[in-house]
């Protein structure tokens, strides 16, 4: 189980725990380190047997148990922490509150704050077996907005609803502990004169989203910050500010290098009047129109002929340069501009990417299944293993769904994913809710006799919920399964896999329903 949670980790580099406390108090995790300068994978475990004592061990890169690095003096029973109180008390997968780590190793590498989600755990009898939880420290999210903000004399944050902060790219404190109590600081109170000054503007705001100017210090400042509510948890607020002059200082001197062209053209206009004659005066002119088309911005404007005076001549060939320099200067902040606004969406996507939780039935969705096969795929074609795919659908669900209504097929379709949990339940298998009343399951290391055994395991255990559905031929709700079953070899693809089990699932549905077909 251990060795399963460090393969997440080593999937997920911004975790810092996977873990797992059990009914008894004992503790089992997978760790990354959030401090110090050795953040090699850890494997940690407090037992009965050892008087709940803290382990502390390195771990190979086959995600094998090394040498011992701490052990705690003081008891750690799990029971006691507050993911798994939260858990308890929701009965349900969810977020829990910010919370100290209480793991006081010598060199200080958990001294962290962190925030997850954590779900109960029951057997296939309904009793309780313990807590499983996926925790981020928040330095490592501070971590992530500085690499994000390196360089650009900007700041970033990210914040609760309530306006408390859960990271800032700035080494500034957010909280402070008044003994055990932890006091967490408000973006308006923190002691960096940019977070408080942006954590103000957001306090008189409303809007999940926008943008605005600020003076800071007497200079101008661009705030740009975006809201997302996570599945089951808070709804977390990304904020970017940025000094206006990495913004209007090249927009700045074109103008003043625009103007000064244009009243130089205009002063050489005035004196070539008075003191020349008309085919002097009219290149002239021409040359002042063409300055105040490069004023305007207009980088395509043809430059005037040469006339018979150098010094005219001299000047057009002047302008031509400073122009193509003014053009070069523009395209140059519009790629500036357009850079930064990536790093805000990369920021935004990576904030999305925090769930992979089906919302209904607490299974994966399709994103973690998509990733999950690209994984096993790979680990299938250099163990040379068989990997197998089911496709499940809920027969004639659109009917069950008009007699009883959505929030019936919604029991229905979560009815079914505890099937799939209790029936596929190795450590290596990974049951999804595919989309709609379609499930999938991949199981690594299955033969196809295995995989349609898997299969029909399941399609008895969904008929034997005994759920009424007076519009199918078998009058309760049963499922459909395609199954596929092949050993990956360089002709192959992952997708051929999910085809042929896609086909297989069409046949069974073709058969009359309620049926495998591999």
């Amino acid at each position: 189980m251990m060795r399963r949670f460090l393969l997440e980790l080593r999937q997920s580099p911004w975790l810092t725990f996977v873990s797992i406390g059990m009914a008894d108090g004992e503790y089992y995790a997978g760790s990354r380190p959030p401090r110090g300068e050795d953040r090699g994978l850890r494997m940690l475990h407090a037992r009965q047997a050892d008087g709940l004592a803290m382990h502390i061990y390195r771990v190979d890169d086959a995600n094998r148990r090394g040498s011992l690095i701490w052990r705690g003096e003081r008891p750690f029973d799990a029971r006691t922490r507050p993911w798994f109180r939260s858990a308890v008390t929701a009965g349900s997968m969810g977020w829990y509150p910010v919370y100290r780590y209480a793991i006081d190793d010598d060199n200080g590498a958990y001294a962290s704050l962190g925030i997850g989600m954590a779900a109960p755990l029951h057997d296939p009898q309904g009793r309780f077996i313990g807590v499983a939880t996926a925790d981020v420290a928040l330095v490592q999210l501070a971590e992530f907005l500085r690499e994000l903000l390196a360089g650009s004399e900007g700041v970033a944050f990210i914040a609760e609803s309530s306006g408390e902060l859960l990271a800032t790219s700035l080494d500034v404190p957010i909280h402070r502990f008044d003994g055990p109590r932890i006091v967490r600081f408000r973006a308006e109170e923190s002691a960096q004169p940019l977070i408080r000054a942006a954590g103000a503007a957001l306090a008189r705001t409303d809007t999940p989203e926008g943008r605005l100017s600020l003076q800071v210090d007497g200079r101008p400042h661009v705030l740009d910050w975006r809201s997302h509510a996570l599945p089951l948890g808070p709804t977390l607020t990304l904020a970017v500010l940025l000094p206006e002059s990495r913004f209007a200082a090249p927009v700045g001197d074109m103008l003043r290098d625009s103007v000064a062209l244009l009243l130089t053209a205009l002063l050489a206009s005035l004196l070539v009047v008075l003191l020349a004659t008309d085919w002097l005066a009219r290149p002239l002119a021409a040359l002042s129109r063409w300055a105040g088309r490069l004023a305007a911005g207009d980088w395509q404007a043809t430059a005037p002929r040469r006339g018979p005076v150098r010094e005219v001549a001299a000047l057009i060939d002047a302008l031509d340069d400073m122009a193509g320099h003014l053009k070069r200067q523009t395209v140059e902040l519009e790629q500036r501009v357009a850079a930064r606004t990536a790093e805000l969406e990369e920021a935004n996507r990576l904030l999305a990417a925090l769930s992979l939780t089906d919302g209904l039935t607490g299974l994966g969705n399709r994103r973690r299944f998509d990733a999950a096969l690209e994984i096993e795929w790979s680990r299938a074609a250099r163990l040379h293993q068989p990997l197998a795919i089911l496709m499940l659908d809920a027969d004639l669900f659109k009917q069950y769904n008009d007699r009883y209504g959505h929030q019936a097929g919604d029991a229905c379709l979560c009815a079914i994913a505890r099937c799939l949990a209790v029936t596929a339940r190795r450590a290596s298998d990974l049951a999804v809710r595919y989309g709609g009343e379609e499930f999938a399951i991949i199981a690594p290391d299955t033969d196809p006799a295995s995989a349609r055994q898997l299969a029909d395991s399941i399609r008895l255990a969904v008929a034997a919920l005994d759920l009424p559905h007076p519009d199918s031929p078998h009058a309760r709700v049963t499922v459909s399964i395609g199954v596929a079953s092949l050993r990956p070899a360089p002709e192959h693809a992952p997708g051929d896999l999910l085809q042929q089990a896609d086909a297989a699932l069409y046949r069974a549905k073709q058969r009359g329903r309620n049926c495998v077909e591999a």
